[in-house]
C-alpha cells in the first residue's frame, strides 16, 4: 500500500478542495463561452472584435493557469495523488461531491480542448482561403488544387483566373 493510502483529508480540506475544484471548473465554462463568442465571431469574419476577444481568452486561460496550479499545489501539500488514482484515493472515494466535480472538471478541460482545436482548425482554413483569394487577385500563380473540368479532369488554372472561372 502506498504513502497516499493512510492520509486523512478532514472535512475543513474537504470543503476547499471543493471549492478549488468549483473555482476551476466555473473558469473552465468562462473559457468554453469564451470559446463560443471567438467562434460566432470567426463565422463573422470580424477581425477587430476577434482580436479583442483573443486578448479576453488569454487572460481567462492565465486565470485557470493559475487555480489550477493552486490546486495542484493544495493536493501536493495533501499529498493526494495528481493524476487519475485521485478518484481511487480511500479519503476522495468516500466523498461523492469531490468525485463527481473532478469528473466534471476532466470534462471541461477535454470540451475545451476539442473546441479550440475545432477554432483552430478554421483559423487556419479561412487564412489558407484568404491567400489563395490575394494570390488570385494579384495574379500570381494559383496555389489552389487544380479546377476539374465538365468531364471531371483535373487541370491547372492559368494565371489569374483560379475562382473566377470556377
Amino acid at each position: 500500500m502506498n504513502s497516499t493510502a493512510n492520509v486523512y483529508l478532514p472535512t475543513p480540506e474537504c470543503h476547499q478542495l471543493r471549492q478549488l475544484l468549483l473555482d476551476e471548473l466555473a473558469l473552465g465554462r468562462l473559457l468554453q463561452h469564451q470559446l463560443e463568442q471567438e467562434g460566432q465571431l470567426l463565422a463573422r469574419m470580424e477581425p477587430e472584435q476577434l482580436q479583442r476577444a483573443g486578448q479576453s481568452k488569454s487572460a481567462i486561460l492565465q486565470r485557470l493557469n493559475d487555480q489550477a496550479k493552486q490546486r495542484m499545489d493544495w493536493m501536493s501539500q495533501q499529498q493526494l495523488p495528481l493524476a487519475a488514482d485521485f478518484l481511487q484515493h480511500p479519503q476522495i472515494r468516500q466523498q461523492p461531491e469531490i468525485a463527481r466535480l473532478w469528473q466534471q472538471l476532466a470534462a471541461q478541460y477535454r470540451h475545451n480542448r476539442d473546441r479550440s482545436i475545432q477554432l483552430n482548425e478554421l483559423v487556419l482554413t479561412a487564412r489558407r482561403r484568404i491567400q489563395q483569394r490575394l494570390h488570385i487577385l494579384r495574379g500570381q500563380p494559383d496555389r489552389s488544387p487544380l479546377l476539374y473540368t465538365e468531364t471531371g479532369q483535373g487541370k491547372s488554372a492559368r494565371r489569374g483566373q483560379g475562382y473566377i472561372q470556377a
